[in-house]
């Protein structure tokens, strides 16, 4: 990886011994999310523990561990949670063949998502997902959840859909409402590199928009920039490293991203974006004064 420094502030470099949570600025960072417009970007946001905190549950295990569920399907479930023996496509392969297994409803979702109070928006992640939708920015949530979890989780925050767009595991649903099987291709922490090429309408629709802000929590998050073409735009990405991922390592996050912050919080992203659509803003109208 290449040389990393760390910033408290603009301007204020660090070097290796930085401060234990202050964020981590690969060379030119600064520069990259400097130069984003509100006009010219869109941004591809994990969901569990990046929009949602690093404490929350995340969504399959929301459903697995809800007492809304049979006792038997909890006690299978449970088999599968934080099993190093299952890994990759075969974890979620069992846990969707559980939940098809025992027929999980719409109406047990919504009551799943209704009783969940372990499950908040990281600090700061509600001001940042405002401040897209105030400026009209796309938002991509790509995530290896459960898309009728997380969409139903966003509408009890509060949040709005008008500039957003969420990819995740999405159930078909018979006439009585319980599921009877999930849409292809199957979303994992390990396929997110495909995002582009499984999304190419959406992108295609926003060609316009060159300057993709990529924000995750996991290295492999940051994957879905490998699969973005050169000529189609610029990639920016922000990770959320918390320490929670056992097999990832800091190197890891300072290769995979350009930013890297460690306190837990989104407000400094927040901060550098109305920072760089500002400047623009005052450029723009510098230049009609000329």
């Amino acid at each position: 990886a290449a040389a990393v420094y760390s910033w408290t502030g603009m301007g204020r470099q660090l070097g290796r011994h930085h401060e234990e949570k202050s964020p981590i600025f690969n060379p030119g960072a600064e520069e990259k999310i400097s130069s984003l417009r509100k006009d010219k970007m869109m941004a591809i946001i994990d969901f569990d523990r990046t929009i949602s905190s690093k404490e929350s549950v995340e969504c399959h295990h929301m459903v697995g561990t809800s007492n809304v569920m049979p006792k038997e399907f909890l006690q299978k479930f449970t088999i599968l949670i934080d099993n190093p023996k299952i890994t990759g496509q075969l974890w979620w392969d069992l846990a969707h063949g559980l939940m098809l297994e025992y027929q999980l409803s719409e109406q047990q979702i919504d009551e799943i998502v209704a009783k969940e109070d372990h499950c908040i928006p990281r600090p700061g992640m509600r001001d940042l997902l405002a401040l897209l939708e105030k400026e009209e920015i796309p938002v991509l949530i790509v995530s290896a959840g459960l898309q009728d979890v997380i969409e139903r989780i966003l509408a009890k925050w509060g949040f709005q859909f008008k500039n957003a767009r969420v990819v995740s595991n999405k159930m078909v649903f018979d006439s009585e409402g319980k599921i009877k099987n999930f849409t292809e291709p199957q979303i994992t922490s390990r396929n997110k590199r495909l995002t582009y090429e499984r999304n190419i309408a959406f992108f295609d629709h926003h060609i316009d928009r060159k300057q993709f802000l990529i924000i995750g929590d996991s290295p492999r998050d940051a994957d879905i920039k490998d699969d973005i073409p050169i000529e189609r735009g610029t990639c920016i990405t922000i990770g959320f490293n918390d320490g929670l991922k056992s097999w990832a390592t800091d190197a890891q996050y300072e290769e995979k991203y350009d930013a890297i912050i460690r306190d837990g919080e989104a407000g400094l992203i927040v901060a550098r974006l109305q920072e760089a659509f500002d400047r623009k803003a005052v450029s723009a109208a510098e230049r009609s004064f000329v």
